[in-house]
C-alpha cells in the first residue's frame, strides 16, 4: 500500500539536491519512458522499461550503477501521476528506494507548453517530471510504503489530487 504525504515537513538540504540523481518517469500501461539526469537536467540515460518485475529490477540496477559511477549522494525519483499505469512500477521502486515523488500531470503539461517543442511526447513528459523535481520538489507529494488504512489513503489521495488540480491549473 502506498500513501501520499505532504512534503512540507521534510527538510530539503541544498547539498543533497545539488548532488542528486534525478529520475523522471512517464508511466504507461505496458512500457514506461524514463530519463535519468543530473540537477541541471543533463540527460545521463534515457530508456524504456516494460511493466514487469524483471525489467523494473534492471531499472533499479541501472539507477544504482549511474549513482555510483557519477558519485551522486542521493536518488530523487518522480513519476507523473502514479495512479493507474504507474502503480505497479511505484510499488516495485519502493522496495529499493524510500520514497517516490508524485509530479502532477498539470505540472508536466505546463512544462510542455513552455517548451519550444509543444507536442506531447513521452520524452518531454519525462523531462517535465524532472523539471518538477528540480524546480518544485518542496511542493510535491511523497509516495511511501507506510500505509495502514486503505480507505484513509484513498480519501487523502483524492483530496490531494483535487488540491493540486486547483493549485496548478490556475
Amino acid at each position: 500500500m502506498e500513501t501520499i504525504l505532504q512534503n512540507k515537513t521534510m527538510y530539503l538540504n541544498l547539498e543533497m539536491l545539488t548532488n542528486s540523481l534525478y529520475v523522471g518517469i512517464d508511466p504507461h500501461k505496458y512500457e514506461h519512458h524514463i530519463i535519468i539526469a543530473n540537477r541541471h537536467m543533463d540527460v545521463l540515460r534515457e530508456l524504456k522499461v516494460k511493466n514487469s518485475s524483471s525489467d523494473i529490477n534492471l531499472l533499479i540496477k541501472e539507477i544504482n550503477k549511474i549513482k555510483t559511477k557519477g558519485y551522486f549522494n542521493n536518488v530523487i525519483i518522480g513519476i507523473e501521476g502514479y495512479h493507474g499505469n504507474g502503480d505497479f512500477l511505484t510499488r516495485n521502486l519502493l522496495i529499493s528506494f524510500d520514497y517516490v515523488y508524485e509530479v502532477p500531470v498539470c505540472m508536466t503539461s505546463r512544462y510542455r507548453k513552455s517548451n519550444v517543442y509543444r507536442e506531447k511526447t513521452d520524452r518531454i513528459d519525462a523531462m517535465g517530471v524532472i523539471n518538477g523535481l528540480t524546480q518544485h520538489l518542496s511542493e510535491l507529494s511523497v509516495i511511501n510504503s507506510e500505509s495502514s488504512n486503505e480507505t484513509s489513503m484513498m480519501i487523502k489521495d483524492l483530496n490531494m489530487s483535487r488540491e493540486r488540480l486547483v493549485e496548478f491549473s490556475g
